[in-house]
């Protein structure tokens, strides 16, 4: 989802990235330098193609003249807004929502109603209702049945604050909700509201500033930018989009390439040109697996735009999305990308059915990013699940476990604040997603991807109801997912087997979680002999038969499928360590994490969680330990254990030898992407 710019743009031989630079400070100058010095040509880029959903006749569309004035702190324009019939037929009116771009500081809306005008120029009546925050619009009649929408002119004007451009560096109108729009919003006088809209939008905006809508180029290819008095003036179409967002800053920078035919742009500030030109790789890769994997792209184009400078991960707007400045790495872009764009299938093209996006929805969007990481890392699907840092939606479910938070789903957004921890990621996102998850593997990754393509198929711009989805899912073999969905919606939810009794023929097995799912269990005989039963969701408890020969080694679990605290399965072991180091539960993390390191060395993720803590408590003995600085790391977790090590080294007085073993740990913290962390660790030698 992007906007694009014209001027100047730069094309790399490595695919069409094309660049417009419009500032002149030095530091873009190198840059610019730097590209040309890999054999860079200057090149107008193709626009956008506007291909996409046609316009339909139940959408609200706009067609906005504006002028965008950051200096004068203020865009002014003209929106000729087409309502259609069936949402004006009623009472012959609409409320424009002055609170459409939010309010100042001061309490005062940014939006500032100058007029309102008919199709033919006559002013039209209109009532400001203060208590309401609208301004009720009196539209004319359509002149015949066989004109079924309406037409009317609003003037306006936005007051640009700096509030955004502390956070995010530019300003920025998401164009996801109201108080987010940079143009009159508009519902019927019984708040109906339009899901989706159509925009043709004309803009001027000064030239050393830089912007990206969610339309596209619409100006064929060679005509050139109107560009005149330091102003330039573009156009964009839109179609079928949730709003029009706005990203304007200055001295911006716009980096587009193509990749199996999704055209992708970045937009940041010059300093993080290197890395979102990454961000846009990643994402045109994984655009281009997701239309090979669906069939199809949902969106004509897709941009990228710098997120807060504090927070981390990202968020859909429409035709594009942040990504948050706190986290830049290379693997965790290749992870986030490809989690933003399963919005734009499960969200903004099947559509939630009350929330814009929620747990069922994020769920099938996750399952799908979970399983192009599996493919990118080659690895299982089952493996990536229990993944640790990138697509960690197991961690982020047992952390709030552990927590003892809020586990119901299905809260409202509106009762979140109250909860004092991120329900959004934790819950919505995480549990939910697990749950699927579980039900997903029961029919195998083929089957539910045949039928996500049928949910795609069958839901396109429609409500996909809860009821529906589990139905459905039951239908495609996964039965008994409504009596699992039911529990695992509620705050009590839990998986969980354990021993029950052991006599001398026999093993039970029983469930004392309250949640229906199939649970493997195996039990080995000091023989060797191995003896497998599944634990059925309609049972209470298995026994097994086994020969008199003791004792027996009992695995719950041993695949790793469950997360539960019993599983036998070393990942699942270290998904629990991870929780319990993020919920900051110190005391029983050491416990656990020492134990499980005991029984899996090579667990370097575990190694390095420890370092860190025991650095945090200053016990500078045991980080040196877990350090192991006469073993060379083999991964950047060992890597990064055994920087920490060196740092505590250093802190117990042993100066010469710590810098003796970072030194050797210099080649090794830039292949792992550490250096950072070893140029800390440097300074504190000196």
């Amino acid at each position: 989802m992007m906007a694009y710019m014209s001027e100047k743009r730069v094309s790399t031989h490595r695919s069409t990235v094309q660049i417009r630079i419009k500032c002149i400070r030095a530091i873009v100058t190198s840059l610019l330098v730097g590209w040309v010095a890999m054999g860079v040509a200057i090149a107008r880029p193709v626009p956008l193609s506007t291909d996409g959903p046609a316009s339909d006749s139940d959408l609200t569309s706009y067609t906005i003249v504006a002028t965008l004035d950051p200096d004068g702190g203020r865009i002014s324009g003209t929106a000729v807004i087409t309502v259609p019939k069936g949402m004006s037929s009623l009472a012959g009116k609409v409320n424009l929502d002055l609170h459409s771009a939010g309010t100042r500081e001061n309490g005062d809306a940014k939006l500032i109603v100058e007029g309102i005008w008919s199709a033919n120029g006559e002013k039209l009546r209109s009532e400001t209702l203060e208590e309401e925050g609208v301004v009720q619009v009196f539209l004319p009649k359509a002149l015949s049945d066989a004109q079924p929408v309406n037409s009317f002119e609003v003037r306006y004007s936005v007051i640009l604050e700096e509030s955004d451009m502390e956070s995010y560096g530019y300003h920025i109108f998401t164009g996801v909700s109201s108080g987010n729009y940079w143009y009159p919003d508009i519902t019927g006088s019984d708040g109906s509201r339009s899901r989706f809209f159509d925009f043709d939008i004309d803009v001027t905006y000064p030239s050393d500033w830089t912007i990206m809508t969610s339309g596209g180029l619409a100006e064929p290819a060679d005509m050139p930018a109107d560009a005149s008095d330091g102003q330039i003036r573009e156009e964009y179409r839109a179609r079928h989009v949730e709003g029009c967002a706005l990203a304007l800053g200055e001295g911006f920078v716009l980096q587009t390439l193509e990749a199996g035919g999704v055209r992708v742009t970045a937009f940041s500030e010059p300093d993080l040109a290197p890395d979102f030109l990454k961000a846009a790789e990643s994402t045109a890769e994984a655009a281009a697996w997701y239309r090979q994997v669906y069939g199809f792209f949902p969106v004509p184009h897709i941009g990228v735009i710098q997120g807060h400078r504090r927070w981390g991960g990202g968020f859909p707007l429409p035709n594009m999305f942040m990504i948050h400045q706190a986290s830049l790495d290379p693997a965790f872009l290749t992870w986030i990308t490809a989690h933003e764009l399963g919005h734009y299938y499960w969200g903004l093209y099947v559509l939630d059915d009350g929330d814009r996006l929620g747990w069922i929805i994020l769920a099938n969007g996750i399952w799908a990013d979970q399983l192009y990481m599996a493919q990118k890392r080659n690895v299982t699907l089952e493996e990536q699940w229990r993944s640790r840092r990138f697509g960690d939606w197991m961690v982020d479910y047992l952390q709030a476990m552990v927590e003892n938070r809020e586990q119901r789903l299905g809260v409202e957004r509106e009762a979140e604040d109250s909860l004092g921890f991120d329900y959004n990621s934790l819950i919505r996102h995480s549990k939910g997603a697990t749950g699927v998850y579980l039900q997903a593997l029961r029919i195998g990754e083929q089957k539910f991807l045949e039928f996500q393509r049928q949910l795609l198929e069958d839901f396109r711009y429609k409500p996909l109801p809860e009821k529906e989805f589990i139905s459905r899912l039951e239908e495609a073999g996964a039965s008994g997912a409504e009596d699992f969905f039911s529990v695992w919606k509620r705050g009590d939810s839990r998986i969980g087997l354990d021993v029950r009794n052991i006599d001398d023929t026999s093993v039970v097995i029983a469930r004392t979680g309250n949640v229906p799912y199939p649970v493997d269990v195996e039990i080995e005989t000091p023989e060797g002999e191995l003896i497998r039963q599944t634990m059925g969701m309609e049972s209470d408890e298995v026994k097994v038969g086994v020969p008199g020969s003791r004792p027996l080694t009992i695995r719950i679990d041993p695949d790793g499928v469950v997360p539960m605290w019993n599983s036998a399965h070393p990942g699942i072991r270290g998904l629990y360590v991870e929780a319990l180091f993020r919920a900051e539960l110190t005391e029983l993390f050491l416990i656990v994490a020492r134990h499980h390191l005991t029984e899996n060395p090579s667990d370097h993720r575990t190694r390095y969680l420890l370092a860190r803590r025991f650095f945090r408590l200053a016990d500078y003995g045991e980080v040196v330990s877990l350090g192991e600085l006469e073993t060379m790391p083999s991964s950047r977790y060992s890597c990064l254990a055994a920087i920490y090590a060196t740092r505590a080294m250093g802190r117990k007085g042993k100066v010469v030898e710590a810098r003796r073993h970072l030194n050797g740990l210099q080649a090794l913290a830039v292949e792992f992407d550490l250096k950072s962390s070893w140029e800390r660790a440097n300074e504190e030698m000196q």
